[in-house]
């Protein structure tokens, strides 16, 4: 506009025999506009569209790449691995994203945000809530913890939340054996938060004992659903599960 150049114009319309025929600037701004332009070569062929990102062509639009490109990059958190891993059901993951940040409302935060709660843990009655009650150091959410464990063998996890923590990312089994450590801390986290949400909402309460069956079998059917979607970490899983 400030050229005097129609929106409708094609690139052809400004050139007369390969030289530009734009109007005498009126501004600074247009000046350097001018000097811009006359430094651009014109090819012969027809125009396409190249996306650059960082400076580099690419055959196609990525939304990752842009995404990657534009957006203020972090070092990966320490827990990253325990939350986001291949085996992972991604309800699990995101509530136990969600208490690795202690964002979720147990009594402890419902309390500080001045709403008129007892703050005693639904689960044992005996303590105030809190993640770190919750997890393990209440004796109902601890008896599922272990119970669950049971079933691989492992008799020896701690049930404070960081020594848990600490643990999990020094767990020395093999590939295999870690991921399903994790599909079962998940599932344990995801469980006992339901289980605390109906006593809480409902008013119903069922036994660790069928928790911990149901973290158990969560995980044997994430392995199947791998294994059946062709990858072979499912067949692995399913192979641990059948000697476990």
């Amino acid at each position: 506009m400030d050229l005097g150049i129609p929106i409708e114009s094609l690139v052809s319309d400004c050139l007369v025999n390969g030289n530009w025929t734009l109007s005498h600037p009126r501004s600074e701004r247009q000046v350097q506009l001018h000097i811009y332009i006359s430094t651009i070569t014109l090819s012969q062929g027809n125009d396409k569209i190249i996306w650059r990102v960082d400076g580099l062509p690419r055959e196609k639009f990525i939304s990752k790449e842009i995404w990657n490109y534009t957006r203020q990059r972090k070092h990966p958190c320490s827990w990253a691995s325990l939350v986001w891993h291949p085996a992972a059901v991604p309800k699990h993951a995101i509530n136990s994203w969600l208490f690795i940040l202690n964002r979720n409302p147990t009594m402890d935060r419902l309390l500080s945000w001045g709403l008129d709660v007892e703050g005693i843990c639904l689960l044992c009655g005996t303590h105030q809530e809190s993640r770190n009650h919750l997890f393990f150091e209440c004796a109902f959410s601890a008896e599922v913890w272990r119970a669950a464990l049971l079933h691989l063998r492992v008799y020896n996890a701690p049930t404070s939340w960081e020594s848990v923590i600490d643990w999990l990312s020094a767990f020395s089994g093999d590939r295999q054996h870690k991921l399903v450590v994790l599909q079962i801390w998940q599932g344990c986290l995801y469980e006992i938060w339901k289980e605390r949400n109906s006593r809480f909402h409902l008013g119903t309460s069922v036994l660790p004992s069928k928790i911990s069956d149901g973290v158990i079998r969560i995980a044997r059917s994430k392995a199947v659903a791998l294994k059946n979607s062709g990858r072979q970490l499912g067949t692995d899983l399913v192979s641990f599960w059948s000697v476990a």
